[in-house]
């Protein structure tokens, strides 16, 4: 798409936020990993531990947490989730 100056600008800007863009080492990653642990143990009532395996399960089982979790027979809100999982991030 080109502007009235004739240069061409984005149509759409696209990011993906499985932990492509942004290192470990920037705590991104392991916040919200940290905090779907969290939620999942208070949602299904599990330990830390019990919901992190499970966790890692899910995102094994279909690539996406909650896509995974809803193949496992979970129903899970994924705006709820995604919301508790990036709070505090800034």
């Amino acid at each position: 798409m080109a502007s009235e100056g004739g240069e061409r600008k984005p149509e759409c800007l696209l990011f993906d936020l499985d932990g492509t863009l942004y290192l470990d080492s920037d705590g991104y990653v392991g916040h919200c990993r940290a905090r779907a642990g969290e939620y999942l143990a208070k949602k299904l009532g599990m330990t830390k531990e019990e919901a992190e395996e499970k966790r890692k399960l899910a995102l094994k089982t279909s690539n996406q947490t909650v896509k995974g979790l809803r193949a496992l027979g979970y129903e899970i809100d994924d705006v709820e989730f995604v919301t508790y999982m990036r709070d505090g991030v800034e």
